[in-house]
């Protein structure tokens, strides 16, 4: 249920990258305004997409488990 990256050793954004791509419909850089990451981490938990769902190890439980009996991660 995750996209993950892999990059050799170079520092570059990966819209750097993308520069060099043939086609525009493989790297799209979206940014999310500071007052909607609430709303839409809520919006992802009721589509089922939590925090075990992408991180499926301990890490991603105990945030899970923080948000869900209200300790704030």
């Amino acid at each position: 249920k995750g996209a993950f990256t892999v990059f050799g050793p170079t520092e570059r954004p990966l819209e750097d990258h993308a520069e060099k791509l043939t086609s525009k419909d493989i790297l799209y850089r979206i940014e999310i305004p500071s007052n909607k990451i609430q709303g839409i981490a809520q919006e992802l938990v009721t589509a089922g997409i939590s925090e075990t769902s992408i991180y499926p190890d301990l890490e991603g439980l105990s945030k899970e488990l923080k948000r869900l009996h209200g300790f704030g991660v």
